[in-house]
């Protein structure tokens, strides 16, 4: 029997959708809403090479995907241990007052094997209200049931952080054009770079940026990348991915006595011209006069 999975049509017009999610963002939340794995309460076990697999990422890119999810979106949560990940709103959009679905889904929940996802799951099925669930692996921010973002805007739109990124990238990056003013755009873009990812990662988008030939100016327009072309989501992860690094060139092997024959610039000679010069005695010069 065929197995469906039901997305609303208003998920693309969400605000957070929106505003917040990038194309893979988008992609990589519809795999979890429709994968195999998934179950009627919205709690399920997956691993992340699993999902490596079946997405063609990498498990790298699986693992930063799970983070910004968890720290950034808030819509999820996962489980390293038990290896259960949780959409913290499938409730509101898979659950129905069906006596046939609740037992069904008292029966799934009952199986969860991580304590505060059971808890969490539970209260909303005796419709008791539920705050968050507390990340038990040391993420700096709660994971809420709102869907909101809880990175502070009053850290993100404080200028210190503006001008730290900014000195991070005249730094980081001295073949490209310098950047003196902190302009409306480029707040913007830190921002929202910030909500993706870490310090850590911007500057290592930086320094792979500064050792890229290509986006240092050795291409066939002498192009050089800027700091607004490096914060744009799209070339930004495509650097972070080391899609612009430059390939070590191999060291060329040393000449052999065959390779240094091969490549000697022989003089044609006749040796029958030589050879009769040799046997025939010179003729003494006449003198003058004669």
């Amino acid at each position: 029997m065929a197995i469906y999975r039901n997305v609303q049509m208003s998920f693309w017009t969400d605000t957070k959708i929106v505003d917040d999610f990038t194309p893979e963002d988008k992609y990589f939340y519809l795999y979890l809403f429709t994968n195999p794995h998934t179950n009627l309460c919205g709690c399920y076990e997956i691993s992340k090479n699993q999902m490596s697999i079946e997405l063609g990422y990498t498990k790298e890119v699986i693992e930063r995907l799970l983070k910004r999810f968890i720290k950034i979106h808030s819509v999820i949560n996962y489980d390293e241990n038990t290896k259960e990940l949780i959409i913290l709103n499938w409730h509101k959009y898979n659950w129905t007052k069906s006596e046939k679905l609740r037992k069904a889904l008292s029966k799934e929940i009952e199986l969860i094997k991580n304590k505060d996802f059971k808890g969490f799951l539970l209260d909303i099925y005796n419709n008791k209200d539920t705050v968050s669930i507390p990340y038990q692996y040391g993420m700096d921010t709660t994971v809420t049931v709102t869907d909101t973002v809880t990175v502070s805007d009053t850290v993100l739109n404080n200028k210190k952080n503006y001008q730290k990124i900014i000195d991070l990238f005249n730094n980081n990056c001295p073949s490209l054009s310098k950047v003196t003013k902190i302009t409306e755009q480029r707040k913007k873009l830190i921002n929202a770079r910030l909500k993706e990812y870490t310090e850590e990662d911007i500057i290592k988008v930086f320094n792979l940026a500064e050792n890229s030939k290509f986006l240092t100016g050795d291409n066939n327009r002498n192009w050089k990348a800027t700091f607004e072309w490096l914060m744009n989501p799209n070339n930004f992860i495509k650097v972070l991915e080391e899609q612009y690094k430059t390939k070590p060139q191999p060291n060329p092997e040393p000449k052999t006595n065959t390779d240094i024959y091969r490549t000697y610039k022989h003089s044609n000679y006749n040796f029958d011209e030589l050879e009769k010069e040799l046997r025939e005695p010179k003729r003494a010069a006449e003198p003058p006069g004669n």
